[in-house]
């Protein structure tokens, strides 16, 4: 955690450099370095200290206050919350099993189950400063009576009678209000990820240093008074505070904001490096948590990319068309000198590079501003009065807008590509980055800028010659649940998402997968298709495979999963046992079931025969079978059919249940290589010691996610070679 810290140290760094003017600039960034470190380190100390074992019953009574607005998930809601347990005030994770949605400062009594942050898999949690989960049964609501109550009743309101009856409402509710819950259930919301535009609908510091840097080069255009600019930004922040509910996550970004913008209206680089970093140092003594926050790192390196860089870009802009682009060419010099230091520690935190982004920001500043106004002037609208629905809608119409806008540039192929890089390294790269840019002021020439992009690209394709052109299986590593992707021949088949989307956008990005040609569902519980809405913002998917018949279920559960697949791919195809297809020099053929017979549970999961030819000679080199879901019934029902015998490969059943199969048929298949997707110390005690002796039995080696991430098995005409992450 205390590497989140480091990343202080280039804007820090500069504020020394200007404060201690005797001193070296390496002596400067070896002392912010040291200050970042040590705080960082204070506070990671403290949460694991915080960390110790807690004495919580299922029958206590605990006091629990939102720190942000709960999250939507397959299973309830999540949010993160101070709450006072066995005598102590700490953050933990919410976990709510109902799903009605709570606001920021929401205070509840609640009972339910506490289980502590795991240092080796909750990264996340410590990330959040969280020391661990409170899964809540019952939650009940505690009267507002802090001061804060009337703003936050104001909040309310606002979300209210904005309304989410449509997409507009939604994208005008994260817009005014930093509310995300209704968009974020829509496909909208991954377009805005995937154009790399996800800022605008987060009151973040990236969102409200661009927001106010636009209407600061507004007012700075109409040559207005510098104390009635002053007056206005302020207004603006202080609305979006109250809008936003005032955690802190939004305090932290209208202090960053507002050193941007007074590095705007000032244009006085020491002057703003002073502020930005009296600002960073006044957060992080304040609050310690801060310098191990992500949010705070990622608005602190925005802010600094703006204060130290937006005139080296608008001066590489000035030499472009874009220099009569107007506000446009504003929005694009902002976004850009934002990027500069921030994009590489994003790209190792969210594994997504969004290349269509400079594009997405040129098409949507025009209507940005306008879509901010209206939607602020709903919110503040319906804050205080009943407003007529026809001047919401009117209100509203720039959003709908911009949301054509953002759906047309998000839809481009490739606009947005996993990538996967380590925060330390990130971070390096952003300071070298950043004391290169800093010492070489002049604009880069051309000559310069082509061979080194050339070396890049060179460098990808011989990486993606040597590795991507492998034939493999590589299991993924997605917690509890399932995800494999089978590549060969430049064709990719990806088989289950697993339910978590960005732990699968970060394996993906990890097997440098940029394009997925099939993906096969095997059925539809969530730990096997949960994710399928995330592929859409990271990879471009030709079609989705499932059950034929799940495509006229009139369950819920299916209907669900099918939306999904549409939403994911425009070609949704049906399959049942005798279809084949190949993947390269893989021919898969399904093996079960013919119907379902479980209403799309385990006993009617997908399952498939790998089949490979290396060598194109007609024989078959190896064999790998994968099982999804599906028990030693099926399996004895698929063996008694005659098309399955010995194999190389065997994705084992149920994530290695107890019941995956019995002695004499792993006597049959008689694998080498046993594959098992489970998450680390799961509740269901997966996988069975009994299914492990098994194997072991017939003298297989045993590869599990959890213990060993993810593992690639590499087929030749004569063996199959495994490698680790």
């Amino acid at each position: 955690m205390a590497i989140a810290a480091l990343a202080l140290v280039l804007s820090v760094g500069c504020i020394v450099t200007i404060a201690l003017r005797g001193l070296s600039l390496v002596c400067c960034l070896a002392i912010a370095g040291l200050l970042g470190a040590a705080l960082g380190f204070g506070a990671a100390a403290s949460c694991h200290q915080n960390a110790d074992p807690l004495d919580v019953g299922s029958s206590d009574e605990i006091l629990l206050t939102l720190r942000n607005d709960t999250k939507a998930n397959a299973s309830g809601e999540t949010a993160f919350a101070t709450a006072q347990i066995d005598g102590r005030l700490v953050k933990v994770q919410a976990v709510f099993k109902d799903h009605a949605a709570r606001l920021c400062g929401d205070t509840l009594t609640v009972h339910g189950t506490y289980k502590p942050a795991s240092w080796e898999r909750d990264e996340y949690l410590w990330q959040n400063n969280a020391i661990g989960t409170l899964s809540i049964t019952s939650a009940e609501s505690v009267a507002d009576t802090s001061p804060l109550a009337v703003l936050r009743s104001v909040r309310s309101d606002a979300i209210r009678g904005i309304g989410s009856d449509t997409e507009a409402s939604a994208l005008a509710q994260a817009l005014a209000c930093g509310y995300r819950h209704d968009i974020a259930q829509t496909a909208l919301y991954s377009s805005f990820q995937r154009a790399g535009l996800a800022h605008l609908v987060a009151v973040s510091g990236a969102h409200l240093v661009i927001l106010t840097g636009l209407v600061a080069a507004g007012l700075n255009a109409l040559r207005a008074p510098r104390r009635l600019s002053i007056c206005v930004l302020v207004a603006l922040m202080g609305a979006y505070l109250v809008l936003s509910g005032m955690p802190v996550s939004a305090i932290r970004a209208t202090i960053m904001s507002s050193v941007g913008v007074l590095a705007l209206l000032g244009k006085r680089r020491p002057s703003s490096q002073n502020a930005l970093g009296i600002g960073i140092l006044a957060i992080v003594c304040a609050d310690p948590s801060a310098s191990v926050s992500t949010s705070f790192v990622l608005s602190a390196l925005s802010t600094a990319g703006i204060v130290l860089f937006s005139p080296l870009v608008g001066q590489w802009l000035s030499r472009t068309p874009l220099r009569h682009a107007g506000m446009a060419g504003d929005a694009l010099a902002l976004t850009l000198s934002a990027n500069v230091l921030s994009q590489l520690y994003a790209c190792s935190v969210f594994h997504q590079l969004p290349i269509i982004a400079p594009i997405a920001n040129v098409a949507t500043a025009p209507v940005f501003p306008f879509a901010c106004a209206g939607a602020l002037a709903s919110a503040l609208l319906s804050a205080v009065c009943t407003a007529p629905s026809p001047i919401i809608v009117l209100l509203q119409a720039p959003a709908q807008l911009l949301l054509l806008i953002v759906s047309a540039v998000s839809s481009v192929t490739y606009a947005s590509v996993p990538v996967s890089i380590e925060p330390g390294p990130a971070i390096l790269a952003t300071i070298a980055l950043g004391v290169a840019l800093w010492v070489a002021w002049p604009p880069v020439s051309v000559t310069r800028v082509v061979p080194a992009l050339a070396s890049i690209v060179l460098a990808w394709c011989a990486y993606a010659f040597a590795v991507l052109g492998q034939d493999c299986i590589i299991m993924l590593d997605v917690g509890q649940g399932d995800a494999f992707l089978v590549r060969s021949k430049g064709e990719t088949m990806l088989i289950d998402t697993g339910n978590r989307d960005s732990q699968l956008i970060e394996q993906l990005a990890r097997s440098g997968t940029m394009r997925i040609g099939t993906v096969l569902i095997t059925h539809q519980d969530d730990d096997h298709c949960g994710a399928l809405d995330g592929l859409e913002r990271a990879v471009s998917v030709d079609r989705v495979l499932m059950m034929s018949d799940a495509m006229t279920s009139a369950s819920a559960k299916n209907e669900g999963a099918v939306e999904q697949a549409h939403r994911t791919s425009k070609e949704v195809i049906g399959v049942k046992a005798g279809d084949s297809f190949s993947v390269g020099t893989f021919t898969a053929t399904v093996v079960w079931p013919e119907r379902y017979s479980d209403d799309g549970g385990n006993e009617d999961s997908v399952c498939i025969l790998l089949e490979y030819d290396g060598n194109a000679d007609g024989a078959v080199d190896a064999r790998a079978l994968f099982m999804g879901d599906a028990e030693s019934e099926q399996l004895e029902a698929i063996l008694k059919a005659g098309s399955v015998g010995k194999v190389d490969v065997l994705k084992v059943g149920h994530h290695g249940s107890k019941g995956s199969f019995n002695q004499d048929q792993i006597n049959v298949l008689d694998p080498a290589v046993a594959l098992i997707g489970v998450g680390a110390n799961n509740r269901y005690g997966h996988p069975a010691q009994e299914t492990l002796n098994l194997l072991e039995s017939v003298g297989c080696k045993v590869y599990r996610s959890d213990l060993d991430g993810q593992v690639k098995c590499v087929f030749g005409t004569e063996s199959v070679r495994v490698s680790l992450q």
